[in-house]
C-alpha cells in the first residue's frame, strides 16, 4: 500500500494536472518537449554523473548491465514482434517502449522507499547509463523511419545529453569541479527535468483522450505486448543476467527493480519531438505505470523473500 500511496500516486497526481492542463488550453508541445530533450535532461544527466559513488569495477558493471539489458531485449522484441505478426511499421514502436525504462522519476524513488539512501544512489547511478542508452538508441528508433538510418544517426550525434556525459566523465577523471554558479544553475535545471516530463505525458494522453476508443487492433495488440515485455520479460532477464555478471548483495536488488519499471516518459518526449506516434508512447507509458503497481509491489515481496 505505502508504494501505491507514496510512488503511484504522487506520478499520476502529476500526470494529471499535465491532462487537465491540456484540456483547458491548448499547450505547445513541441516546445515543451525540445525544453526537456535540450535544456533539463542533460543538466539531469551531468549532475547524476558527477554526484555517483561509483567507480571502477562497480560502475563498469552497471554500465555493461544496462546494454546488455537493452540489446537481449531488442533480441526479446524482434521474436516477439514476428511471433505477433505486428506489421513492420509498428516494430520500432514496440522496441522503443520496452527497451527503455522509467528509471528516474520511478525507479529513484522506489529504490530509495525499499532500501534507503543506499538504494537510492545506486539507482541515481544506474539512471545516468541508461539516460545515454535513451537520448541515442532511443533517438535513433524514434527518428529511423521517417528519416532513414543515415539522418537518425546524425541526430544521435547532435543530441546535447550525450556531451553532458562526456563532460561529467572528464570532469571525474581530473578530479575538477564545476564552478559553483554553474553547478546550482545545473541543478535548478536537473530539478525540474522529471516533472515537466511527467507533465509532457498528461499533455499527450489529453491529446489523444479518444484513443483507447479508436486505436486500431493492431496498435492495441502492439501496445499490451510492450507492457508485458517491460513489466515481466525485463526483469526475468535481468534476474539472469545480475547472476550471469556476478552481481550481488543491494546492487542486484537495485537493478532489478530498474529493470521492472515502466516505459520511460522520454520516450513521450522524443515522440512528440522527432513527430513520431506520441499518442501511441503516451498510452504505453500510461498502462505500463498504472500495471506496475502491482509487478514492483511482487517483485519487492520477492526480493524481501528471496533476494
Amino acid at each position: 500500500m505505502k508504494i501505491i500511496t507514496q510512488v503511484i500516486a504522487p506520478l499520476f497526481l502529476v500526470i494529471g494536472l499535465g491532462y487537465l492542463l491540456e484540456r483547458r488550453r491548448a499547450l505547445d508541445t513541441g516546445t515543451i518537449a525540445a525544453l526537456a530533450l535540450y535544456v533539463l535532461n542533460p543538466a539531469l544527466t551531468l549532475r547524476s554523473f558527477l554526484t555517483t559513488p561509483l567507480a571502477g569495477a562497480e560502475l563498469g558493471k552497471v554500465a555493461l548491465f544496462a546494454l546488455l539489458l537493452a540489446c537481449v531485449s531488442s533480441l526479446l522484441v524482434q521474436a516477439a514482434v514476428r511471433l505477433w505478426r505486428l506489421p513492420r511499421p509498428l516494430w520500432d514502436l514496440v522496441a522503443l517502449t520496452t527497451l527503455f525504462m522509467n528509471s528516474g522519476h520511478y525507479g529513484v524513488p522506489v529504490n530509495y522507499f525499499a532500501f534507503g539512501q543506499a538504494g537510492f544512489t545506486l539507482a541515481v547511478t544506474f539512471m545516468a547509463f541508461q539516460s545515454v542508452l535513451t537520448n541515442s538508441w532511443a533517438v535513433y528508433l524514434t527518428c529511423r523511419q521517417r528519416w532513414g538510418v543515415a539522418a537518425a544517426l546524425g541526430r544521435v550525434v547532435r543530441m546535447p545529453l550525450l556531451y553532458a556525459m562526456l563532460a561529467a566523465l572528464a570532469l571525474r577523471q581530473f578530479h575538477l569541479a564545476l564552478p559553483v554558479a554553474l553547478e546550482k544553475g545545473v541543478a535548478l535545471l536537473a530539478d525540474g527535468a522529471i516533472p515537466v516530463s511527467l507533465l509532457m505525458v498528461g499533455i499527450q494522453l489529453a491529446e489523444t483522450a479518444q484513443g483507447f476508443k479508436s486505436t486500431s487492433g493492431e496498435l492495441t495488440r502492439a501496445a499490451f505486448l510492450s507492457v508485458g515485455l517491460r513489466l515481466v520479460a525485463a526483469p526475468l532477464l535481468a534476474w539472469f543476467l545480475t547472476a550471469w555478471l556476478g552481481i550481488g548483495g543491494l546492487l542486484r536488488k537495485v537493478l532489478l527493480v530498474e529493470a521492472a519499471t515502466p516505459t520511460a516518459v522520454m520516450t513521450v518526449v522524443l515522440s512528440t519531438e522527432f513527430d513520431h506516434r506520441a499518442d501511441f508512447t503516451a498510452r504505453v507509458v500510461f498502462l505500463s505505470t498504472l500495471a506496475s503497481s502491482a509487478t514492483i509491489t511482487v517483485l519487492l515481496w520477492l526480493l524481501q523473500r528471496w533476494g
